[in-house]
């Protein structure tokens, strides 16, 4: 039996290095998507409360249309 060398070459010690730095991109992909779904799921909350907002100033809506909107963006 022949001795063989165990430790890593530089190349096999890159590869390992590529394929972790590929996991780690894979989970910020997949968070920065998560992020932009609920920024998004945000702006929409944002708008229909500014859309209430203005109902009331201008004296166009009343208790239950309020209360439809908000249980419809929750």
């Amino acid at each position: 039996m022949s001795w063989q060398d165990h430790t890593k070459s530089m190349e096999e010690t890159l590869r390992d290095a590529v394929i972790e730095k590929d996991g780690q991109i894979d989970i910020l992909k997949r968070n920065i998507n998560e992020l932009q779904t609920q920024l998004q799921q945000s702006y929409k909350k944002i708008e229909q409360k500014n859309r209430i907002i203005e109902s009331l100033e201008d004296g166009h809506v009343y208790a239950e249309d309020i209360e439809d909107e908000v249980h419809e963006g929750s």
